[in-house]
C-alpha cells in the first residue's frame, strides 16, 4: 500500500489531496487517517464519500434510535425527580 504524507500551510489544500488520495483507494482497502481530531478525521472520511457515486450514509436504525431517546429520557426523568420528592417529604 503506498503511503501518503500530506502537508501545506493551507487547510484547504491538505484536505483537498487527502480526499483525492482516498478516492484513489478501493473502496474495501483499509487506510489509517490521523488528524487534529476524531471529528476532523470523520469530516475528511465522509468528504471523500460523499463524492465517491453510488455512496449512501447509513445511519442508526430509526427505530432502535426512538427506543433508546425514549429509554433515557425516562431513565433521566426519574433520576431528576426522586430527589424532589424525598425533599418535599423531608419538609412535610
Amino acid at each position: 500500500m503506498p503511503h501518503a504524507l500530506i502537508t501545506s500551510p493551507s487547510a484547504a489544500a491538505r484536505l483537498d489531496r487527502a480526499v483525492a488520495w482516498l478516492r484513489r483507494r478501493r473502496p474495501a482497502e483499509r487506510v489509517l487517517l490521523v488528524g487534529a481530531s476524531v471529528e476532523a478525521v470523520n469530516e475528511l472520511a465522509r468528504s471523500a464519500i460523499r463524492r465517491r457515486p453510488g455512496a449512501r450514509r447509513r445511519g442508526r436504525d430509526p427505530l432502535r434510535a426512538r427506543r433508546e431517546s425514549r429509554a433515557h429520557r425516562d431513565r433521566t426523568h426519574r433520576a431528576a425527580r426522586g430527589p424532589r420528592r424525598r425533599a418535599v417529604r423531608a419538609i412535610k
